[in-house]
């Protein structure tokens, strides 16, 4: 370190963006390097706080390798190898911003979401992989770069463009709902639904859920694949408490009924923010009262000793909204006979939501959807939302043809779509 220079404050402390940005990520698991960012109809702004007075890279890349990716490193470069980046003649990142300051570099540029360069990622809904890397040295030329080292990089996939705003104004009068599943005991088993059955707290007045977000043991963060929290309207005081494997025959019937989703999240998902103008409805005397909280555990290498008290935190407001939220599922339910013919390059799997189901399933003035996960397991390598009225397609309600397993957030609408009861 330079003698002139700072220290570096501790990593654990979240830096502090220059501006009001509507989006953010930790894209490494030690905290040392975020991302901020905004998007506009044709263009993108970034801005990267990292924890270190070298150089910084960043970049968007097809696959999430280092090659061949769209990257800026102070200077707008673009990777061909394993070797240093090439200059582009195209330069389409523009720098608005640099310093230096108590976390690290800081750097904010922009560049259009089409550059039309052979060279660029093009920005898009689609889920994109934004790579990363640093050094505690700086350069003096693209060509004197020394290499980050292995454990100074890393890729991550991002909605850059229909991801939940990170920023919202909570209010001072919330209240929050731990579910948590308390000291559960995985199994030896590659993969197992732990169920347990959760009392909604006595509420005085009508209350809005307006954000929710995981609570996760940052030990046990491998193993959670994705926390579902549906309602309840069978089980009684008696049940609260009990833990069960969600989908076994022996599970009583009434566990099953558990249906309506409250909370649905994801592996590689953050906290979700309603629309302001929309929130999920307790306290009333047809709000749910029990919910059943449901997560599933990937453990692959079958390991005997994890402990687990992971979960949804849901934050309340009585300051309520003019709409209510409430959740479905549509699509293809887990089934060990859904087979991929051996030697497919491609397969596609499709479920349906026939007529007959959104006449009976939705009301009389129908819906408008704000946001969706979509959602699949380790094969799914695209997921299209389709949406069919009177025998004519409309536009894709959600489609994403870089779909990511190990990536799977709520994808916000840019305009909320209407379905209707009858098609």
């Amino acid at each position: 370190m330079h003698p002139t220079q700072r220290p570096l404050v501790p990593s654990h402390t979240k830096p502090t963006p220059t501006a009001a940005f509507e989006h953010e990520f930790q894209l490494d698991s030690d905290g040392n390097f975020w991302l901020f960012w905004n998007a506009s109809g044709t263009n993108i702004t970034f801005e990267t706080h990292v924890r270190t007075r070298g150089y910084v890279g960043f970049g968007l890349s097809p696959n999430g390798k280092m090659f061949p990716s769209d990257v800026v490193v102070g200077w707008d470069c673009h990777t061909t190898g394993h070797f240093t980046p090439e200059v582009d003649t195209s330069q389409d990142w523009h720098l608005i911003n640099g310093f230096e300051n108590d976390f690290g570099t800081v750097l904010t540029f922009s560049r259009k979401l089409d550059t039309c360069d052979d060279n660029d990622t093009i920005i898009s809904d689609d889920t994109v992989k934004a790579i990363y890397s640093y050094n505690p040295d700086d350069p003096d030329s693209v060509q004197g770069m020394q290499w980050h080292g292995v454990k100074r990089r890393g890729a991550q996939s991002l909605m850059l463009l229909s991801s939940t705003k990170s920023y919202i104004n909570i209010p001072v009068n919330n209240i929050h709902i731990d579910l948590v599943s308390p000291h559960f005991s995985l199994p030896s088993v590659d993969t197992r639904y732990q169920c347990t059955i959760h009392k909604i707290p006595t509420l005085t007045k009508k209350h809005h859920m307006i954000r929710y977000e995981p609570v996760i043991q940052k030990e046990n963060f491998d193993y959670v694949h994705h926390i579902v929290v549906t309602t309840c309207p069978e089980v009684t005081e008696a049940d609260v408490g009990t833990s069960f494997e969600c989908y076994s025959r022996s599970t009583p019937r009434r566990f099953h009924k558990c249906s309506e989703v409250v909370v649905g999240w994801a592996v590689g998902g953050v906290a979700f923010n309603m629309p302001e103008h929309v929130g999920f409805a307790f306290g009333e005397a047809d709000s749910p009262k029990y919910v059943r909280l449901e997560i599933h555990y990937n453990n692959p290498t079958m390991k005997s000793d994890i402990v687990d008290s992971s979960g949804i935190r849901l934050i309340l407001t009585p300051d309520t909204r003019q709409f209510d939220a409430a959740g479905m599922s549509t699509g293809i339910n887990f089934d060990p006979n859904h087979f991929i013919p051996p030697y497919q390059r491609a397969f596609l799997s499709t479920g349906y939501c026939s007529p007959e189901c959104t006449e009976k399933g939705l009301p009389d003035t129908g819906i408008k959807i704000f946001g969706l996960l979509q959602h699949a397991h380790l094969l799914g390598a695209g997921i299209k939302t389709r949406h069919i009225r009177n025998g004519t397609e409309l536009p894709p309600i959600a489609e994403d043809d870089h779909y990511d397993f190990n990536y799977q957030d709520i994808r916000v609408l840019k305009e909320e779509r209407e379905v209707k009861r009858v098609c």
